[in-house]
């Protein structure tokens, strides 16, 4: 099997790890292009440190002490605190 055979057959691979949709008949030029795309596209996991912006803290606040709905207000908490998380 050539080198380029065996670069095509690599890069394919890689694009079926990711679900990276591909023509298969691309030329070898084109694939490694694409290849070079996904790989900047491609946001790689690392642990971040999330803070909590001023007012989206005091957003938070200001909807707990309403104390009207309180449903809202811890929706609203679960949900930022459920961002953070993934992020």
């Amino acid at each position: 099997m050539p080198h380029s055979s065996h670069l095509s057959h690599l890069i394919h691979g890689r694009f079926d790890v990711h679900g990276i949709s591909y023509d298969r008949s691309m030329t070898l030029h084109r694939l490694v292009a694409r290849y070079f795309e996904m790989n900047i596209r491609l946001i790689q996991p690392t642990p971040r440190q999330v803070h909590f912006s001023e007012q989206t803290l005091g957003s938070l606040f200001e909807l707990s002490q309403r104390g009207k709905d309180y449903t809202s207000a811890r929706d609203a908490w679960t949900a930022v605190f459920r961002l953070r998380q993934l992020f």
